[in-house]
């Protein structure tokens, strides 16, 4: 195949020549014995690529039509999200300082807020009360209260015995 209208021919079997030039390919077809075998040469091998079962092989085929389906703009919340290591240690690490740095203000607020409720309370004079002074035991609880809490007071009841008496017993 040493002539020069063999590209030509290829052209002229795709339809890809213009008309003039198209009848001067078939006329030289018709007088060369070279363009004649590569006529014959490019038409059988068009015909043996049309003739050809392709069949993808099924790990490849599934491939594809994953990737077909796939294709599909996913939601926000479905989507998944990859980013280097580095930069997801400093994502962990701000979120591990911010939740930190949240905890000491919030402790800092709290000791702040209990100085100032002893700050504000005034000094109260505790009067020793009636069962203390009956009994001289330090079971009343009233000097505890600053006005923050409920007081509770806890007073010994003496027996009935000791109050009835000893002739109205019987």
């Amino acid at each position: 195949m040493d002539c020069e209208f063999t590209e030509k021919v290829s052209l002229l079997l795709d339809a890809e020549l213009e008309p003039g030039e198209a009848l001067r390919v078939k006329e030289h077809i018709v007088v060369c014995p070279a363009c004649q075998q590569a006529q014959s040469d490019f038409l059988r091998l068009r015909r043996e690529i049309k003739a050809y079962d392709f069949q993808p092989r099924p790990f490849a085929q599934a491939g594809m039509l994953a990737r077909i389906l796939n294709s599909e703009k996913l939601p926000l919340w479905r989507r998944s999200v990859s980013m280097p290591v580095p930069l997801m240690t400093l994502l962990l690490a701000i979120i591990v300082g911010l939740g930190v740095w949240s905890l000491a203000l919030r402790r800092a607020s709290r000791l702040a807020q209990s100085k100032g409720a002893t700050e504000k309370a005034k000094p109260v004079k505790v009067l020793p009360s009636q069962a203390e002074v009956v009994e001289g035991s330090g079971s009343d609880f009233s000097r505890y209260d600053h006005g923050e809490r409920a007081a509770i007071y806890k007073v010994r009841r003496t027996g009935l015995a000791a109050t009835v008496p000893a002739d109205s017993r019987q």
